[in-house]
């Protein structure tokens, strides 16, 4: 295999969990399951690299059949790289290095919030070009396991920290073998633990292959987490948002999926010159306001059931004429709590969710029941900044 004239360097925040994880999109990659034509470097590099499908019960819950172990071996490479500094920003500073040197074609921060000193700083001093090229962010808050669990479920919760530690050594948060134990409610591996969507995150084996098969269900998911969040903290920088994640850009960047866009909405939206509107009395809109003949294709529309990433396809093809108009109607249930709707055109995907109008204070409610007392505190602090503080 003769190798790419790009190359692109991911430079992580972790020297555990983000290695291996980008490590095993990377065998992928060289594997032909992706078809990326680049070279790929990760600093850290990890040390040690297990078969990235040598996923053993008593370390992450399997949701797929085991294949047959395979011997360590040492990552091909450059020994792990320390880049010093006040965390982010001296990642983002070693980014523009490599582009100014020009050793990279594409360079990718991936970092954690994990209350930085300076991710004001990074962000801003990202928004600089080297030799025309941007460092790119790949951002998770509260931390990298947030994005993974958007590959199981749909949730917008506010964790304190990654693990719960005693003596920095973690209790295990989710298993009752510790009087501290939080029980999710503080930290995100012990939310897992108790859903059983994984056990370890910070081992010497990869996270990936738990969630290779759910990709398109954690793009849906994170780009769901940003519409929430623009709508829940606008007002809040994005280096300060809690939670938050854009780390599903570099993954779709390097798994083939960097041309799709998935955006959630709620009201309209134009794509390509069609205006889709989600209509009050559950149907969807779909109006031609170009100058040329559009086609819709059949099953571009779909639910998906919240629970287990099931689509179910449907919506005939149309051929919408200038000024045409396309309506469908989505079959009503009694709520629409656990289900939530695409609309594919080309390359965007429209998503969006309705609510009944007696359900919807029922799913605030239950909302609010599932906060922490610091998480209830946070957003009184919220609302009265909201408000001014009026009361």
């Amino acid at each position: 295999m003769s190798q790419s004239r790009y190359s692109i360097l991911i430079i992580c925040e972790g020297d555990n969990t983000e290695p291996l994880f980008f490590n095993s999109i990377r065998d992928e990659i060289q594997n032909k399951t992706y078809d990326i034509d680049a070279s790929i470097k990760i600093l850290p590099e990890p040390k040690f690299i297990k078969d990235s499908y040598n996923e053993e019960k008593s370390s992450n819950f399997s949701h797929k059949k085991q294949r047959r172990k395979r011997a360590l071996r040492r990552a091909i490479g450059d020994e792990p790289k320390v880049i010093k500094g006040a965390p982010p920003l001296k990642w983002i500073l070693a980014g523009q290095k490599e582009l100014e040197d020009g050793t990279y074609d594409e360079v990718w921060a991936v970092f954690d919030h994990d209350n930085h000193p300076k991710r004001k700083e990074a962000f801003e001093k990202a928004e600089e070009k080297i030799n025309g090229k941007k460092v790119k962010i790949a951002f998770s808050s509260r931390s990298f396991e947030y994005y993974i669990l958007l590959h199981f479920e749909r949730v917008y919760k506010v964790f304190q920290k990654t693990e719960c530690k005693e003596n920095d050594i973690s209790v295990k948060c989710g298993t009752n073998q510790h009087t501290n134990d939080c029980n999710g409610n503080e930290c995100i591996s012990g939310y897992a633990r108790i859903r059983r969507y994984w056990n370890e995150s910070k081992s010497n084996k990869s996270i990936f292959p738990l969630i290779k098969e759910r990709l398109v269900y954690g793009f849906e998911n994170s780009a769901w987490l940003r519409f929430m969040s623009d709508s829940i903290e606008k007002n809040t920088p994005v280096y300060d948002r809690n939670p938050y994640v854009n780390a599903d850009y570099l993954v779709k960047r390097l798994t083939n999926y960097d041309e799709y866009q998935w955006t959630w909405i709620s009201d309209t939206r134009n794509i390509n010159g069609l205006d889709v509107s989600i209509t009050t009395n559950y149907q969807i809109e779909i109006q031609n306001k170009t100058t040329k003949t559009i086609i819709i294709l059949s099953n571009s529309f779909f639910k998906v059931n919240a629970s287990d990433s099931n689509k179910t396809y449907f919506g005939v093809r149309k051929v919408l004429f200038p000024s045409d108009s396309y309506l469908t109607k989505i079959e009503k249930k009694k709520n629409f709590t656990n289900e939530y709707f695409g609309f594919k055109h080309e390359k965007t995907i429209l998503l969006f969710e309705y609510f009944d109008q007696i359900r919807r204070p029922q799913v605030i409610i239950e909302q609010l029941l599932a906060l922490s007392h610091k998480e209830l505190i946070s957003l009184v602090n919220k609302i009265k900044m909201l408000f001014n503080n009026k009361f």
